[in-house]
């Protein structure tokens, strides 16, 4: 594979306002806000010089979703958007991606848009699509954690904030008028000094904020935010106030 200086600079570059750290044998990203600010900035080292023999276009041919169920398996919306992908040491900025939420892949299309390739996982550290950063976790099986995949990372201070986004095929009705259609669900983690806690309220947020218990509870009821009605916003309030606690 031929050897691009601009590639190397800019990767040396990354540095500079990216820091990416090893926590509970994952990498994650530690300032999600400055990486969303930074992405648009940054070099636009893919050029037509690398091509289709970049190292971005060497996954296995997407085979496509069940067209007969009603919906869509992709995250947002079932078109291309445009987004950056962090794969295999790189950080390729502008590039089309759909998210395929019941296969947990990360699909682009060819230059030509011929065919439509289906990611290495294991070379994806990240992904940022439709203003949202996707993280790919990874654990052993003696690990206390979510398991592996990619996870949306909606803040991340002292507390992150993760959210597991999957779709699933349910089916409606009753024999011959059955419905089947794309459901999605979503779930929910805090990670905090290398722990995860699955929240599935209120409780569940308090008691991965132990030792702060009693200023977040005070803070939720004075701020009248509600996980029943808001999960996400109530997560990132909370994280974010907890974590200015521990400033």
């Amino acid at each position: 594979m031929p050897s691009y200086p601009l590639v190397n600079k800019v990767r040396n570059c990354l540095f500079c306002f990216l820091i990416i750290q090893n926590v509970a044998g994952q990498a994650i990203l530690t300032d999600s806000v400055f990486y969303r600010q930074s992405v648009n900035k940054a070099v636009h080292y893919y050029t037509d010089g690398a091509g289709t023999s970049s190292n971005l276009y060497n996954g296995v041919i997407y085979p496509g979703y069940n067209h007969r169920v009603q919906g869509q398996p992709f995250f947002v919306a079932d078109t291309f958007s445009t987004g950056s992908i962090y794969y295999d040491g790189v950080v390729y900025p502008d590039i089309p991606l759909t998210y395929d939420l019941v296969a947990d892949e990360l699909i682009i299309p060819t230059n030509d848009n011929s065919l439509q390739i289906q990611l290495i996982k294991e070379k994806i550290g990240y992904f940022y699509s439709h203003d949202h950063l996707f993280i790919r976790i990874t654990q052993d099986s003696a690990s206390d954690g979510p398991g592996n995949g990619f996870y949306d990372m909606l803040y991340d201070g002292k507390a992150t904030v993760l959210v597991k986004r999957e779709k699933r095929v349910r089916t409606f009705g009753k024999a011959e008028e059955d419905i089947s259609r794309y459901v999605q669900y979503d779930h929910y983690y805090l990670l905090l000094n290398g722990r995860y806690y699955s929240v599935k309220g209120k409780g569940s947020v308090l008691d991965a904020f132990q030792d702060k218990k009693s200023a977040v509870r005070d803070f939720i009821h004075s701020s009248k935010i509600s996980f029943k009605k808001d999960p996400e916003n109530f997560l990132i309030r909370t994280a974010e106030y907890y974590s200015q606690l521990k400033k």
